[in-house]
């Protein structure tokens, strides 16, 4: 169903340009004179993410630049940039979906610690975690193998043993 749009998107595309369509160009195309919040746009960037993720990010930026509100394309923009390994583009769009979203906090504060690592920004990943156990996230495994790998990195392997010795005790 979502093909038959994107290809009939591409034929109307085709026949108004006279034959000649960039296909690399045509989501930023498309997304530039479609409203962000309305289904069929939403649907065609999300679409074509799958069909060419580089040229989507450029689209659903420009989309996000007319309607910075819609959720959807933010959480699509998060995926996108972990997948090209650009972490600084991938938390700040995680930390604009958390401020849009109500609830579920505790998933997006894990994800904005995952990106921590990954960029070897072990302080930050280990005050977000500690903030997170502060606020009554109880710890599971995922967790305490984030808070493992911030001690790790900052080169506190024994403090990082005495925190998670705390934790069991705190959280049995």
């Amino acid at each position: 169903r979502w093909w038959a749009r994107v290809r009939w998107s591409m034929r109307l595309l085709f026949y108004r340009s006279g034959g000649h369509v960039d296909l690399h160009s045509f989501p930023k195309r498309r997304a530039s004179h479609l409203e962000p919040n309305s289904s069929d746009s939403l649907q065609v960037l999300l679409d074509a993410a799958q069909l060419d993720p580089l040229s989507a990010v450029e689209a659903i930026e420009l989309a996000l630049r007319s309607d910075w509100s819609v959720s959807a394309l933010h959480r699509e923009l998060v995926t996108l940039y972990d997948a090209v390994g650009r972490y600084d583009l991938a938390l700040e769009h995680l930390r604009t979906l958390r401020a849009l979203s109500a609830g579920g906090d505790s998933a997006f504060l894990r994800d904005e610690a995952r990106f921590h690592l990954l960029m070897f920004d072990a302080e930050a990943a280990s005050a977000v975690l500690e903030a997170s156990i502060a606020a009554g996230v109880k710890p599971d495994g995922q967790l305490v193998r984030f808070l493992w790998r911030s001690y790790v990195l900052l080169g506190k392997s024994e403090e990082g043993i005495t925190r998670l010795r705390e934790l069991r005790e705190q959280f049995p």
